[in-house]
């Protein structure tokens, strides 16, 4: 029987190995090569795998070196057996890596790895493969006159390039090819072996950027006599070692959203109560931190440093060896004497006791001379039984010596541990949106990223550290692909997705939805009978692909990450997925579908590929309205741009018309924009120019009102507070010579405000209350219930958070606090988180005035909450620097610290006005621990009131005493 035909009932041999698969199955599981078709079965419906799909390949591209000498000088006998001889050498290293032969092009080899299946480490094991490939030819010789295979040894040179291709079953009118990669990604590889010399591999830029510091490279510093491949750069493989390890680097950035776990950790490690080895179980999905996390824990001195650890990791390629994490102590003992080969070299001992030996001498080589050892075993995922074995019984009696065991994992504990011994699991969650952001921000990367990138960085990063760190990289470097995705994630992302059977198809066909769709909808689309559906979802549920809420029919399913959807999205060609769009738009045009309340911005994505750009910007609108009432400001801008995108479509075929919709959209756009990246990002300057000139093109007058009270907050936020003054009072003007009183009021009741806020950060308090009064006068709350979703922010919360401040500056310490209440609960009652977030920062500042270090800290954590959640950077900052001017009333460097860092975020979101109030909260600080820079600090403070007129701040440097009594 061929060897794992086991338990495959009438299953198909595989023509390449001979192991035996499901008739059903399209590939081999063991080598990956093509099945043939049984008896012209074609899958179950809606289970087969697409023909062609995109997806990230690296290809290898092998070709024997001088073959067209060698042909014409040996005898086409044994030139024919010198080829078979390279040919069975190229399968089994290519088998033995799990790479795809796809074709043999006469002495050339084109392969394949991450097709059929991707998994995280394909460009790994290509090089891997290529790397012991050019050492095996090496090893074979070629005829001689003789036929014997004495002659000289064969050569060869390889090439590597990793890419995005079309690749499957090609099929045209009159031709066929099975499994062709199609685009640039072949061709590369063969110019790349083109230009190295016999014996050698060269690889990309793309493939490189995938491989552990392990593999030694030398950047070429020749070039190809025709170089025509754009920006390839070129490395040769210098050394390839022969312990592979596919783990990343750890990140050297700082441990963010993580202290609670750390103190957690630490706490059971630090309190062991002396009845075993204390043993933490870390699980979470791929990238979410548990190696960064555990080993902060271990080189933390209040946590074990006393500790003598043995640090080891399971291993994707071992699997299938026993006790694969500690092969080196295995190995020692073995040579020893025969009692430890797993095997059993030991014809007395029964099988239980030579396991029992086989652990209690490694248990001895691991901690026999220490007398405070530690166990960290990583990857447990990949854990071999017989591992998994001796950490059981380690759990349950570990030696005197053993005092404490740390785990990672991808899974939940296997149940054999679980049940051994005390075990304390902890499941890392992902990151907050402002934890993501603090980290984004941290990491080292070529250029910075503006307040919006890194807004879109957390959103589709969607809190997993590896993905943010990738994408900072990637968008840093402009190295993503048209689809977003870093070329790092894009291999381990379609590993998922490969393993998912007839699932698979499911989640591709799922993923034009977008991240979450109901059971209904899918079915009508699908077309699959209850029984069918049910069982693909339920395996992608378990395969941690897809989150259910409720039960079939009712349930709603979402992908586990914006990424995998993203995957599976751009796997189908650019013509599969027109067609499923056309599809559901049919079907919720005939009533089929109930989607347009749900999930507008799908049918706006179906009536932009169909060509009905008015319909789809109709539909974009509503979806941004949406996003917006759930304060999902990244969705609400990115269904915005998708409807300009549409609308530059439409100019095409409607120009006027065009042009009043792109006015309503740029105006629509600056809300969301500006609570992601601030009122003072560069892109508002292009959309407010834009603007004025389409106003002047429509004679549209309320657009241009707007766009003018927009220039006014960026000069303000730039500290430029005469030219926001002169704009503000051109905005009165025009509000006042309104002739209609109602539209009248609701210009004024903008146009005040804008008019307070130059006075307010002058210093003029008196001139800014008296704009502030007028504006809460003029407020009605029938009238005016759509302005905050309109202008973004609350006008009574804003009114009196400002009233509140200058009230506390007055001394009226019961007033400033009950204006402050005031305007949070106003901003509650609108449900509107943007203005929460903003009345708790002045909430905060206003007790601050006010020497109450209970209220700053309560209404600065409100807000550093709120901020966290929504990713408000500009919010997060103010928050911040509040809580750094708490710390520092009890250790003053680093309360001063966290201002300076909350000074850093402040400005990133391009905006200089409030720095003044933070840098005197530091001065506070300084002033009080007696810091000898505290001059300095205050002299700088004062300058800038000089250059700018920026003064509100100075009450601050005033006792509590003084400022607010």
């Amino acid at each position: 029987m061929p060897r794992g035909s086991a338990g495959v009932q009438g299953g198909v041999a595989c023509p390449a190995c001979g192991v035996e698969s499901p008739r059903s199955a399209k590939f081999c599981a063991e080598c990956g090569a093509r099945m043939p078709v049984a008896n012209g079965e074609a899958g179950l419906e809606g289970g087969a795998r697409p023909s062609v799909e995109r997806r990230q390949l690296t290809v290898m591209f092998c070709d024997l070196v001088g073959s067209t000498r060698l042909s014409l000088e040996l005898d086409a006998e044994d030139f024919t057996e010198a080829v078979s001889g390279y040919r069975d050498a190229c399968a089994r290293v290519v088998r033995r890596w799990r790479g795809f032969i796809s074709r043999y092009v006469g002495d050339g080899v084109l392969v394949y790895f991450g097709y059929p299946r991707a998994a995280e480490d394909d460009a790994l094991r290509a090089v891997a493969a290529a790397w012991e490939l050019s050492r095996t030819i090496a090893e074979l010789n070629v005829p001689d006159a003789a036929g014997s295979r004495t002659g000289p040894p064969l050569q060869s040179r390889i090439g590597l390039h990793t890419g995005l291709a079309v690749v499957g079953d090609v099929v045209g009118r009159e031709s066929h090819e099975s499994d062709g990669a199609l685009g640039a990604v072949p061709n590369i590889a063969a110019r790349l072996q083109a230009m190295g010399r016999p014996g050698e591999v060269i690889i990309s830029e793309s493939t490189a950027a995938l491989l552990p510091p392990t593999i030694t490279l030398r950047a070429l510093d020749r070039l190809p006599e025709r170089a025509d491949f754009g920006q390839v750069q070129a490395f040769c493989v210098v050394h390839v070692p022969r312990d592979l390890e596919s783990r990343r680097p750890l990140s050297a950035s700082g441990l963010v959203g993580r202290q609670g776990t750390l103190e957690r950790l630490a706490k059971v490690l630090r309190d062991d109560d002396g009845g075993g080895a204390a043993a933490l179980f870390v699980c979470g999905e791929a990238g979410v931190g548990k190696s960064r996390v555990v080993r902060e824990l271990i080189v933390a001195p209040e946590a074990a440093a006393p500790l003598q650890w043995v640090q080891v990791a399971c291993s994707a390629y071992g699997q299938l060896s026993p006790l694969d994490p500690f092969r080196a102590w295995v190995h020692e003992l073995e040579a020893a004497g025969p009692a430890l080969d797993p095997a059993g070299a030991s014809a007395d001992l029964t099988p239980y006791d030579r396991r029992r030996r086989i652990f209690q001498e490694l248990r001895a080589a691991l901690w026999g001379g220490t007398s405070a050892g530690a166990l960290l075993i990583e990857d447990l995922h990949w854990a071999d039984s017989m591992t998994v074995e001796f950490l059981a019984e380690l759990l349950a009696e570990p030696p005197r010596s053993l005092l404490a065991i740390v785990m990672t994992s991808r899974e939940p504990p296997h149940e054999v541990l679980a049940s051994a011994g005390r075990l304390h699991v902890e499941t890392l969650e992902r990151l907050s949106p402002g934890d993501a952001a603090s980290l984004a921000r941290g990491i080292d990367a070529p250029r910075p990223l503006t307040a919006l990138e890194l807004a879109q960085i957390v959103e589709q990063a969607d809190g997993v550290p590896l993905f943010i760190e990738e994408f900072v990289r990637a968008m840093s470097a402009r190295q993503a692909g048209a689809d977003g995705i870093p070329i790092t994630l894009r291999d381990s992302l379609m590993g998922a997705l490969d393993t998912l059977g007839a699932g698979r198809t499911v989640a591709l066909c799922a993923s034009v939805f977008g991240r979450g769709f109901e059971y209904r909808q899918l079915q009508a689309l699908l077309g699959l009978d209850d029984d069918a559906l049910v069982t693909a979802l339920s395996a992608l549920v378990r395969a941690r692909v897809l989150v259910q809420l409720g039960e079939p029919p009712n349930a709603w399913f979402e992908f586990r990450h914006a990424l995998l959807r993203d995957t599976a999205y751009h796997t189908l060609l650019k013509s599969e997925r027109a067609r499923w769009h056309r599809r559901v738009a049919e079907l919720a045009r005939a009533g089929i579908l109930k989607i347009e309340d749900s999930m507008p911005e799908l049918l706006a994505t179906h009536h932009s590929l169909g060509g009905n750009y008015r319909g789809a910007i109709e539909y974009w609108l509503r979806a941004q309205e949406r996003a917006m009432q759930r304060s999902a400001y990244v969705e609400a801008l990115a269904h915005l741009r998708s409807a300009l995108g549409d609308c530059g479509n439409l100019a095409l075929e409607e120009p006027t018309d065009s042009d009043r919709l792109e006015l309503e959209l740029l105006r629509r756009i600056t809300a969301p924009l500006i609570a992601i990246s601030g009122w003072t990002t560069p892109e508002l300057e292009v959309i407010y120019a834009r603007a004025m000139q389409l106003c002047s093109v429509t004679g549209t007058s309320d657009v241009e009102f707007e766009v003018e009270r927009g220039l006014h907050n960026m000069h303000l936020l730039r500290s430029d507070l005469s030219t926001a003054d002169a704009v503000a009072e051109r905005l009165v003007a025009t509000a006042r010579s309104e002739p209609e009183r109602e539209r009248r009021e609701t210009l004024l009741l903008v146009a005040l405000r804008c008019k307070a806020l130059p006075a307010f950060y002058r210093g003029d308090f008196s001139s800014a209350r008296r704009s502030l009064l007028e504006v809460l006068s003029l407020y009605d709350p029938v009238r005016d219930a759509g302005h905050t979703a309109h202008y973004a922010t609350d006008p009574v919360m804003f009114a009196m958070a400002y009233l509140a401040w200058m009230d506390a500056v007055d001394g009226d310490a019961a007033g400033a606090r009950a204006r402050a209440d005031a305007a949070l609960e106003h901003a509650r009652s609108e449900r509107h988180v943007f203005s929460v977030c903003y009345a708790s920062c002045f909430a905060a500042s206003v007790a601050q005035l006010c020497g109450d270090t209970e209220r700053a800290a309560h209404h600065a954590a409100e807000a550093l909450r709120l901020g966290n959640q929504h990713n408000f950077q500009y919010w997060i900052a103010w928050a911040q620097a509040i809580g750094g001017w708490l710390v520092g009333l009890q250790s003053p460097q680093e309360g001063i610290a966290l201002i300076d860092d909350a000074v850093d975020r402040y400005r990133a979101t391009g905006s200089t006005l409030v720095v003044p109030y933070f840098e005197a909260l530091a001065c506070r600080v300084a002033r009080a621990a007696g810091l000898p820079d505290a001059g300095d600090r205050e002299a700088r403070l004062h300058q800038h009131a000089q250059a700018t007129g920026v003064r509100f701040w100075q009450p601050v440097l005033l006792e509590p005493a003084a400022a607010c009594s």
